[in-house]
Parts: structure tokens; C-alpha cells; sequence
């Protein structure tokens, strides 16, 4: 009998190792990465095109051409695909981002050769009805317009538009007038130009046989248009001014980002920067937390972040605060910052950063579904699946004196940009 009055005891991650993932070529070489292991007769496709901003004629295409794809395909309206969904137990969503567009189905296995065909359909036949498109619009109109009322949206909006300039893909932002501006026919061209074999990827995961890998191939990968599209990545502008402050709105409290460029997964320090940014804020034990929460007081959640895209990234950190706070919190901001660069990291603060990094990478890797989205993000990202082994290695190996290089190359207060919107 487990003896309750005590805890179990305490035992190191030892062993963790994203397994290799099966590669299995379908027509025109398109990849299918076959993840197996589930216990539950429970299987998950995920049909992901590496496109996005900077593959746009019209700004939002891409993602307007990821929401409503499911909204009707080959005769059948977004009712109709919803409710022979349900009927088999099953879910199609959409994900979008920066650099991709995709659909996953998730459902029973006995149920995936019914499911297919209504996948298959919304990627090769859709028909972005009008009346949707029109609903999207308002939709989004009245949402984007109401997020433009929160300050934490609004600081983030202008951070990465400072950082990567306004104009750039990944750096504009939307307006109620750029959602008015799209057109249906511009959604349609945007599945048209880039929907194609050569951008595509396939990850399967779960209770999974031949039977589905040949169904997907026949009936799916090899009606894709042939083609691959070209992508041009801009040079991010150069910093016209670091700092921002609005404070003429009517709120409590002020939204803090300070940020900086950083690079993609390729570059060398992706990855030890990375252990880096978990010291000063990326965990609830982290130093921001530690000493500007705890310690001080002066605000409820403050965070450090790297926010990777497939050709660059950044860094920021993120807190609301008191509008008599505000200086002080970024006063210490700086002085948290300053002594990462100026003083070497403890052993036992070292070592408490990696025992939650491996918790949390653990998590990752727990069952073939997780593993999946694990994969998906290192792909979109322009990855493979031994980057996250060198993400294992890089926290697990980093020295103190390693901590305060990183430190002094790229989290130099003075090369940041900082906004406060209040």
C-alpha cells in the first residue's frame, strides 16, 4: 500500500530523446512524418503548407485563406462538413501563422477513411463562399477592434513593428481598414499561387496502419498542384527610435514590452540563448519574477520570451504595471538584465533552471499527439526533429560563463527598444 504520508522521492530526468520520427515519401516526394504510439484507437493528420506573410500579394490572404477553407468544399457548405464531422466523433481545425497555413483532422482510426475525403475536399476544392468571407470580415473587423482597446495588445503591435519596421511581413500590423481592403478573389489566389506539392508537409500520429498512409497518397497528395513557391525575406529596417510611450488612454495600469532582434534556429546561439532567457524570465523562478514580483511587488506576471520565426526572431519581455510603478519596474528591468551580463550565474540557480526546463521539455514528448505538435513547430521553423535534442543539450550543458556570454551579446539594454502604452 502507498504510504501517503510521505512524498515520492526525488529522481533526475535522465533519459530525454526525441525519438526519430518515420519519413515516408508520398507523391512528388512530399513528406509524411509518421509518429506511432498511441494506446486509443485515436489517430491525427495534420496537412501543413510552409507559407504565410511573405508569400501575400494582399495583406491577410493567408490568413483569411486558413480560416475559411473549411467553410465549404465541392458542393458541400461549412454546415454540412461540420455535421458529418460530428457524425463520425471527429474535429477538423485550421492553424495559421507567420510562415504556414494547414489543416488536422483528429478522429477514431475506424473513422479516418470517412473523415479523409472532407479533408481532402476542403484542401483541393474550396469554395470560400462570399457570405463567410463577408462574415470573417466583420468578424475580425469587430474583434481586432476591440483588442486595439487592451494596452497589452497594442504595446506588443508596436514592439515588433518597431523591431522589424513597420512595412515589413513581420512586422506591419492589421487595421479594420486592412481587413476592409481584402478581397474573396485575393483568398482565392492566395490557395491558387500556394496551396502547391512542393509546400507541403504531412505529419501523422497516433493508431495509424498502411491502409490510411495509401488513402492520403491517393487521395490527397497526388491531386496537388504541382509547384513550389518562392520566398524572398526582406531585411528587417533598421531602428528608427527605441523608445515609445503612450499614455493618453483611459486605464490602471501600463503595458511594458522591451524587445530586440534576435536571429532563427540556425543561428549558433539559438539554443543556448534559450537557457539564457529561462534564467531571466522564463519560468515562474525566474529573476524577473523572482525579484520584481516577489520581492518588489510591482506587478502580478512579468516574462521574458523568444519568439522564433522561420527567418529571424526576437526576443522581448512583457509585464503590466502601475502607472506610478512603471519607471521603477523598468529601472529594474534594466538592473536584472545588467547583472545577468556583469555577474555569473549561481550553481544552484543554474541547476534549478535545467530541472524545469526538463519537466517541461518532458511534457513534449508525451504521447505520439504532443510529440506531433513538438515536430510541427520545429518544421514551420525550418527545423528537424534533432533540433529539440540540441535544445536538451544546450540547457543541460551551458556554463555559468556561457550565461553571461550570451548575456553580453544580446541582451544589451541600450540596443533594445522599449514601449509603454498606457
Amino acid at each position: 500500500m502507498i504510504d501517503r504520508r510521505h512524498a515520492p522521492p526525488f529522481r533526475e530526468i535522465a533519459h530525454l530523446v526525441m525519438p526519430e520520427p518515420e519519413i515516408r515519401r508520398l507523391s512528388q516526394g512530399i513528406p509524411l512524418y509518421c509518429i506511432p504510439g498511441s494506446s486509443q484507437e485515436l489517430v491525427k493528420l495534420e496537412v501543413i503548407f510552409q507559407v504565410g506573410r511573405l508569400h501575400e500579394k494582399q495583406p491577410l490572404a493567408a490568413r483569411a485563406a486558413g480560416r475559411l477553407i473549411r467553410e465549404g468544399a465541392a458542393g458541400l457548405d461549412g454546415t454540412t462538413i461540420a455535421d458529418l464531422t460530428d457524425f463520425y466523433g471527429g474535429s477538423i481545425s485550421t492553424t495559421d501563422s507567420m510562415d504556414h497555413t494547414g489543416l488536422a483532422l483528429h478522429c477514431l482510426s475506424r473513422f479516418f477513411q470517412d473523415l479523409l475525403p472532407v479533408l481532402s475536399a476542403m484542401i483541393l476544392e474550396p469554395s470560400f463562399p462570399e457570405k463567410e468571407f463577408q462574415l470573417f470580415i466583420r468578424n475580425n473587423q469587430q474583434r481586432l477592434s476591440e483588442d486595439l482597446s487592451k494596452n497589452e495588445v497594442v504595446a506588443y503591435r508596436e514592439m515588433t513593428a518597431m523591431v522589424f519596421g513597420a512595412d515589413h511581413p513581420y512586422g506591419w500590423n492589421s487595421f479594420p481598414d486592412t481587413y476592409a481592403a481584402l478581397q474573396r478573389q485575393d483568398v482565392i489566389t492566395f490557395w491558387q499561387d500556394h496551396f502547391l506539392q512542393g509546400n507541403a508537409l504531412l505529419i501523422l500520429s497516433g493508431h495509424y496502419d498502411d491502409t490510411m498512409v495509401e488513402a492520403i497518397d491517393q487521395q490527397l497528395c497526388r491531386h496537388l498542384r504541382p509547384g513550389v513557391s518562392p520566398t524572398v525575406f526582406p531585411a528587417p529596417a533598421p531602428v528608427v527610435h527605441r523608445e515609445l510611450r503612450v499614455q493618453e488612454r483611459d486605464s490602471l495600469q501600463n503595458a511594458v514590452r522591451i524587445g530586440r532582434l534576435l536571429f532563427d534556429r540556425t543561428h549558433p546561439d539559438y539554443y543556448p540563448m534559450h537557457a539564457v532567457n529561462l534564467i531571466l524570465g522564463g519560468y515562474f523562478g525566474s529573476r524577473l519574477m523572482t525579484q520584481i514580483r516577489e520581492e518588489l511587488g510591482l506587478t502580478y506576471n512579468i516574462y521574458s520570451h523568444i519568439d522564433a520565426l522561420r527567418y529571424s526572431g526576437y526576443f522581448y519581455i512583457s509585464a503590466e504595471v502601475s502607472k506610478e510603478e512603471t519607471q521603477r519596474t523598468l529601472d529594474e528591468i534594466r538592473k536584472e538584465i545588467l547583472r545577468l551580463r556583469e555577474e555569473p550565474v549561481g550553481a544552484e540557480e543554474l541547476l534549478m533552471m535545467q530541472r524545469f526546463a526538463a519537466g517541461n521539455l518532458l511534457h513534449l514528448l508525451d504521447g505520439p499527439f504532443n510529440r506531433a505538435d513538438t515536430l510541427k513547430n520545429l518544421l514551420i521553423e525550418g527545423g528537424t526533429f534533432d533540433d529539440f535534442n540540441q535544445l536538451v543539450h544546450a540547457i543541460r550543458s551551458i556554463t555559468p560563463a556561457e550565461v553571461r556570454e550570451m548575456a553580453r551579446q544580446w541582451l544589451d539594454p541600450d540596443q533594445m527598444v522599449e514601449v509603454v502604452i498606457g
